[in-house]
């Protein structure tokens, strides 16, 4: 770029700093953050944040105690996925007293901490059999009304997080609506080193779209993509049965399209949405037709769809065709 005369901006330096420490080297994104200041350009906070997790990830404990309260000094407030993360490496390099110096000053910054920033502490007392320590987090946690989740309920049993934990975490707070409690466990479990699986990525994107938050949605599966994740039939039927909801033929109809393109053929919970979308508009021929495609790529109707039939034609006090169904 330097060569064209084209000078590196700081969206240029934030690319390649991520890209280094995604890599963990953390070394050279750290020369590369230097030069960034030293030619003027300031770092936002997300660059920092990168930084600060290429440290933690790479478990050098003491350069991200250090960058931390760097961020701090130049007017970076660091957040509580932040300050989890150093805690997290402190106990993992068994630098318990440096943990909870620093869990004791976020507290008095007034930032609360969640279930995973008390996990972190507990599960290091616990390795090290100091149990009165994890015993007296665990009432504070009570106290602060920290509810004892399924992530800490794993780690005081001995089981190490893992996507499955972290999942059925997800899915507990999307059904209590929580959508920035569901962004702040993914951005823990990156930091874990734990990827999100399609599971994970179904679950919000069955909670994205009943919120009819479909841009959201679309940003999910465009995240599968980039990351080599591929679409499964779950997340198809989610996205058509949601769409055709609103009325939004011309984006189920993509959806349809998409799954053609990428081989994955329409099961029974497919046609079975259809149908009953059509039935719903009493597009009885539509419908009919629908259960005819159905029949001839192999696919038998099945209790539902059967019922869903007969429930629409006795809506239509057409008695004799239902009971000719049956």
């Amino acid at each position: 770029m330097m060569k064209l005369g084209v000078e590196p901006n700081a969206v240029t330096f934030s690319i390649l700093i991520n890209g280094l420490c995604k890599q963990s080297r953390i070394v050279e994104a750290l020369s590369l953050f230097d030069k960034m200041l030293q030619e003027g350009i300031q770092p936002h906070l997300p660059v920092y944040n990168t930084i600060l997790n290429g440290l933690c990830k790479t478990k050098k404990a003491e350069a991200a105690g250090s960058f931390l309260c760097m961020m701090e000094d130049r007017g970076f407030e660091p957040d509580i996925i932040a300050y989890t993360a150093v805690i997290d490496c402190f106990c993992k390099n068994l630098l318990l007293k440096e943990a909870l110096s620093l869990f004791s000053k976020l507290k008095e910054k007034r930032i609360r901490p969640n279930t995973i920033t008390y996990s972190c502490l507990i599960n290091a007392y616990l390795g090290l059999d100091q149990q009165h320590v994890a015993k007296r987090l665990l009432d504070e946690m009570e106290d602060n009304k920290i509810l004892l989740d399924v992530v800490t309920y794993g780690i005081l049993r001995g089981i190490e997080p893992s996507t499955v934990i972290y999942n059925t975490l997800i899915a507990v707070h999307c059904k209590k609506g929580s959508v920035s409690d569901t962004q702040d466990i993914l951005d823990t479990m990156r930091m874990q080193g734990i990827e999100p699986d399609t599971f994970t990525y179904g679950i919000l994107v069955d909670f994205f779209c009943k919120k009819q938050l479909f841009k959201e949605a679309k940003d999910i599966v465009d995240t599968m993509g980039k990351r080599g994740i591929e679409l499964n039939m779950v997340i198809c039927n989610t996205f058509i049965a949601e769409y055709l909801k609103i009325d939004n033929l011309s984006d189920a109809e993509g959806i349809m399209e998409t799954m053609r393109m990428q081989g994955i053929k329409p099961d029974v919970v497919t046609w079975g949405i259809i149908v009953s979308d059509l039935l719903k508009k009493r597009m009885m021929f539509k419908a009919g037709r629908a259960i005819e495609t159905m029949g001839n790529q192999g696919i038998k109707p099945d209790i539902v769809v059967y019922g869903m039939i007969i429930d629409a034609l006795c809506k239509l006090s057409r008695f004799f065709d239902a009971l000719n169904i049956v």
